[in-house]
Order: C-alpha cells, then sequence, then structure tokens
C-alpha cells in the first residue's frame, strides 16, 4: 500500500509516495547526510551538484557492498563445495569399510 511521507534533504523538503515510510525515511536521511558532508566543504557549490555528488557517493558504496556481497557468495560456495566433497569422500569410504 503506498503512504505519502514528506523528507527533507539539504533544506529542502520533498513529498515522496512509497510502500515502506521507514525505508523511504531512511534512505532520505542517508541522501540528506551525503549532502550534508559535502555541503561543508563544497560551500558554493549548488544544491543540484552536490545531489549529483551525493548521489554518486551512494552509487560507490552500493557497488562496493555489491561487490564484496558477490566475493562472499563465491567463497561461501567454494566452501560449501569442499564440504560436500569431504562428506562425499568419508561416506564412500565408510561404505566401502562395510563392504570389505
Amino acid at each position: 500500500m503506498a503512504h505519502k511521507i514528506k523528507v527533507n534533504i539539504g533544506g529542502i523538503e520533498y513529498p515522496l509516495v512509497g510502500d515502506d515510510p521507514e525505508l523511504i525515511q531512511s534512505a532520505a536521511a542517508e541522501v540528506d547526510e551525503q549532502v550534508s558532508l559535502l555541503r561543508k566543504t563544497l560551500t558554493n557549490e549548488p544544491m543540484t551538484t552536490l545531489s549529483i555528488l551525493a548521489a554518486l557517493n551512494i552509487a560507490e558504496k552500493n557497488y562496493v557492498l555489491k561487490k564484496q556481497n558477490n566475493e562472499n557468495r563465491t567463497y561461501l560456495s567454494n566452501e560449501i563445495n569442499k564440504m560436500n566433497d569431504y562428506l562425499n569422500q568419508s561416506l564412500n569410504l565408510n561404505q566401502k569399510g562395510i563392504s570389505n
């Protein structure tokens, strides 16, 4: 169900609509934090520039997390395969021992 919510980013209020108000608030808070950090060092830049830079910072973080997630999945998949191979070998040895 769509909810109407107002968020404040960089001192500007934006009316938004979405299914998860808490998620929207959290996302808006992240963007606002990025804009605020950038505004401290780039004092003469317009809001549009700060917004684009904030979006790029967040996208970069997202990319790094996705890459790390993929690396973790690959690592875990390899470890599970190793464990599976070990268990299969152990079962085969036990079955050979039983049949002798």
